[in-house]
């Protein structure tokens, strides 16, 4: 029993830190809570519902989120309330926080009277202590209103909502507020823009001021003093004021955050120039100092090139000039032995003369010839015999002297 009693304990505890970390809370991230009711949304809201019970729940619903209000911070959009009371041709109808137990703060004011030209005047006028003084929308609708002509017709009756703390309608369901951004963002989505939105400095009904001491609550005010419009933004008169002031700020953050990076990006801009001339500069030397090195060594192979370019183009040279002699003594032999074929022909009968003529020549001189080798012959063998009989002679001589 007693195990099965810390079980069931631990499994709660369990269940209880499992769904702890399931929840999620945001809180509205805003300097001044007048940031997160916006009151253009909330007179186009009050211009498309046909009732002051209708008006109450687009205010609330969960689906539209037109407030972001969290007034008493317990992590949740606050809960508005409608109040409506009239006096003759004028309505007052008031929007008020439901706080705590018996605890209220009126929000703003939607304010409608009739003018001299019998139409409806209506203003949306924010509660001083949220909005500060005088921040009066006048909204111009294209048609009239269907809650305009409900307030003006037979079966009108006062609205005063029954709701209050931890007593809600079965439609609403509280969120958690978004951050400011995303909340201006999102409710201009559901601002009617076919309508217009003009600000006023000053209340059109003055019944309607009178009225307000019937129905105003003012119970977070009366507790908070210190958190009023003037002491959250000393100086400023209003919300529409700081909300325009904000903006001139912002677009001055804006240029100065533009100038900035412009600024930013021109010396970015410098320095990827700097850097890129670095580059070209250190590219240009690696360059130069390749251009050197191969200047370097083609001096010292230009020679040995140049000489085999010169012997190369020597022996080019000398075998074309052979080529060109050959062709040439080739085409001299030619010519010659047709120039020969030419002259044998044309010498032809010129030679035979000649040729008779230097045979008859020839034949006589062979004549001459033999006949003087003959004479000389003839006398050689006269000699010889001369000789010859000298020499027998002297022999006989000889031999006839030793003989004695």
């Amino acid at each position: 029993m007693k195990t099965t009693f810390s079980l069931l304990t631990i499994s709660l505890l369990l269940s209880s830190y499992v769904f702890a970390q399931d929840v999620t809370t945001v809180e509205a991230k805003s300097d001044d809570i007048s940031q997160n009711l916006d009151l253009e949304a909330v007179a186009s809201v009050f211009g498309d519902a046909k009732d002051l019970e209708d008006f109450e729940k687009k205010l609330n619903d969960p689906e539209l989120k037109i407030s972001n209000l969290d007034m008493n911070q317990d992590g949740f959009v606050d809960y508005l309330r409608v109040v409506e009371t009239s006096d003759k041709n004028a309505h007052l109808i008031v929007i008020q926080a439901v706080l705590g137990d018996d605890t209220f703060q009126d929000v703003a004011t939607v304010e409608v009277d009739t003018d001299e030209k019998g139409e409806q005047v209506v203003q949306v006028v924010g509660d001083v202590y949220m909005y500060g003084d005088n921040y009066i929308i006048e909204p111009v609708y294209v048609s009239r209103p269907p809650v305009v002509i409900f307030l003006y017709s037979p079966v009108y009756r006062p609205w005063y909502s029954p709701f209050y703390w931890g007593y809600y309608p079965s439609y609403y369901n509280p969120w958690a507020p978004y951050h400011y951004h995303y909340y201006h963002s999102h409710v201009y989505n559901h601002i009617n823009v076919h309508h217009h939105y003009y600000y006023r400095d000053q209340r059109y009904s003055s019944r309607t001021v009178a009225m307000r001491t019937t129905v105003s609550r003012s119970d977070y005010s009366r507790n908070n003093p210190n958190r009023s419009f003037q002491s959250r933004n000393s100086g400023m008169r209003n919300s529409r004021e700081l909300s325009n002031n904000r903006s001139a700020e912002s677009r001055k953050d804006s240029n100065s955050r533009t100038n900035s990076s412009t600024r930013e990006s021109n010396r970015d801009n410098v320095n990827r120039a700097q850097t890129n001339e670095n580059k070209v500069q250190a590219r240009d030397g690696q360059h130069k100092a390749q251009t050197e090195t191969k200047n370097e060594n083609s001096s010292t192979t230009k020679p040995a090139t140049r000489q085999a370019n010169t012997s190369g183009s020597n022996v080019n040279r000398g075998q074309n000039s052979n080529q060109n002699n050959r062709s040439q003594s080739t085409q001299n032999q030619k010519s010659q032995s047709t120039k020969q074929g030419q002259n044998s022909s044309k010498a032809g009968n010129s030679s035979g003369s000649s040729n008779r003529s230097q045979s008859s020549g020839n034949s006589q001189k062979s004549t001459q010839t033999r006949q003087s080798s003959g004479t000389s012959q003839s006398t050689g063998g006269q000699s010889q015999s001369r000789q010859g009989g000298n020499k027998s002679g002297n022999s006989r001589s000889q031999s006839h002297s030793q003989r004695r």
